[in-house]
């Protein structure tokens, strides 16, 4: 896929690119000296050290809010006909979060679980 304007880019993440960028983001969290460094400085504990369990909950909502995100943006910029309607919304929201959950794991499988 060529990615070859604001809106191509958008509508990838919408569609499952998402995934694929989360992971990325999650990849460079665990194992991050950076991100390490600025956890401890929060005091918090770094993501690294964390159990995979939150690590899965925290990748699925990096998916979810950036694709909501680029969603959002695409209906602004009128990319996509926006729904009409709170049940409209809901289920595109649901349909967008199961997907890319979905998308996600096959990421992680292919990468992790050869």
């Amino acid at each position: 896929m060529e990615l070859a304007s604001l809106k191509d880019v958008l509508l990838w993440v919408v569609y499952g690119g998402a995934g694929v960028v989360a992971q990325a983001i999650m990849e460079w969290l665990v194992s991050s000296v950076v991100a390490a460094k600025v956890a401890a400085k929060l005091g918090i504990v770094p993501v690294g050290e964390w159990l995979g369990e939150y690590k899965r909950y925290l990748s699925f909502a990096l998916d979810v809010l950036l694709a909501w995100g680029c969603l959002s943006l695409a209906y602004v910029f009128g990319y996509m006909e926006a729904p009409v309607g709170w049940v409209a919304w809901m289920e595109t929201l649901f349909a967008v979060a199961f997907l890319l959950v979905i998308v996600q794991q096959g990421v992680h499988a292919r990468r992790f679980l050869r």
